[in-house]
């Protein structure tokens, strides 16, 4: 018999965790494991190369022509700024000409790899500039912003990024009854809520015929969130389509709170998918 109720994982207490399970994961580029650990309040920000930025980035530049690394590098470098990793820490640089802060660090070591898929500067301004126009935290430090100022293609760059989120705040993709969303709401909100946007043909047309031309540099990832709350939407309509046959609700979205009381696995046993 499927359970209505997700099981739910132990807590595991905070504290020290070993180092060595840290390294061993960002090596491994390994981000199920990267996630337990932070949960385990893991210390991301180790001295020098053992942090996980640069353990990480490291990582990426050396398997930069894998398939999908760009994917990857994405998804884990926002992961790690999400979860408090410093890139104002001080590190050992590549050149040899003193610390420099590992952000600057990371700008060296991308630089003799200007035509790779995977451009690790970018991915972290991005990402620094989405965190500043979504929350109060302001990541970079003054040497940071300093170094940013004085690199004319960096600064262009983070500019764009900038200008982009304020154009996301207000770029509304629908306006639909008493509710809308913005491009910006889109990339914040849960899945579950972006997903009741998804089968809506106004939404779709205005989404697709808007977000590569007006938002470039985050073109990618409000896609990626897109087709995975539109995946989410149509699992929930087989699932509706199916339960159906034995319950049936007047209101539509009881079956969303149904569904969002299922595990991964007990729905894609329920509605036949591996």
């Amino acid at each position: 018999m499927v359970s209505f109720s997700k099981t739910l994982r132990s807590s595991k207490p905070m504290g020290h965790v070993d180092r060595t399970s840290l390294k061993k994961a960002c090596l491994e580029l390994d981000e199920a494991r990267i996630r337990e650990l932070i949960e385990e309040g893991v210390n991301l920000n180790g001295s020098g190369h053992l942090a996980s930025l640069m353990m990480v980035s490291l990582t990426i530049i050396r398997r930069r022509h894998e398939p999908g690394m760009d994917r990857i590098a994405r998804r884990l470098l926002r992961l790690l700024l999400d979860s408090g990793a410093d890139p104002n820490r001080t590190c050992n640089s590549p050149e040899g000409d003193g610390n420099t802060t590992i952000f600057q660090t990371i700008v060296c070591y991308n630089l003799p790899y200007p035509e790779a898929a995977v451009n690790l500067p970018r991915i972290i301004l991005q990402h620094v500039a989405f965190i500043g126009a979504t929350t109060n935290r302001q990541i970079f430090n003054e040497v940071n912003n300093a170094y940013i100022q004085a690199n004319s293609e960096l600064l262009s760059f983070y500019t764009k990024c900038q200008t982009e989120l304020t154009v996301m705040r207000n770029f509304k993709i629908l306006e639909w009854s008493l509710e809308s969303i913005t491009f910006l709401e889109l990339l914040t909100k849960p899945v579950s809520e972006v997903s009741r946007f998804t089968f809506i043909e106004q939404f779709r047309n205005s989404f697709y015929a808007t977000y590569r031309v007006l938002f470039p540099v985050y073109a990618s990832q409000l896609k990626e969130k897109y087709d995975e709350a539109d995946a989410k939407r149509q699992r929930v309509i087989r699932f509706e389509l199916i339960m159906r046959g034995t319950l049936n609700f007047e209101d539509n979205s009881f079956y969303d709170v149904l569904f969002d009381s299922f595990s991964e696995e007990e729905i894609d046993n329920f509605i036949g998918e591996n």
